[in-house]
């Protein structure tokens, strides 16, 4: 985006912050991290980790609102994730505080 002009005051748009989520994908891929719709056919996650397990028996809106549990096994992604937004089945956002201890 551009730099637009409003009564004679140049102004910038202002970076969309990223929210964190819970991200279930087609074919049982299920990703946490910082989401961003990037376009109509593409969106990212940054700062990701993999989440291959959890052992909290209470299903992920639970761990949504209260981070990963001591058992679960989360891999960190090195690289962002792309993908088009018809490969997500579901998203759930994330208390980030809870996350990002």
């Amino acid at each position: 985006m551009s730099n637009v002009v409003i009564n004679g005051t140049e102004c910038a748009p202002l970076e969309q912050s990223a929210d964190m989520r819970i991200v279930i994908m087609q074919r049982g891929w299920v990703f946490v991290g910082e989401y961003k719709k990037l376009s109509d056919s593409e969106c990212i996650l940054t700062n990701a980790k993999n989440y291959r397990y959890q052992k909290t028996g209470k299903g992920f809106g639970y761990a949504a609102k209260h981070g990963p549990s001591k058992d679960c096994i989360l891999d960190p992604c090195e690289l962002p994730i792309r993908f088009h937004p018809l490969v997500v089945i579901a998203s759930i956002d994330c208390d980030p505080s809870a996350w990002n201890s």
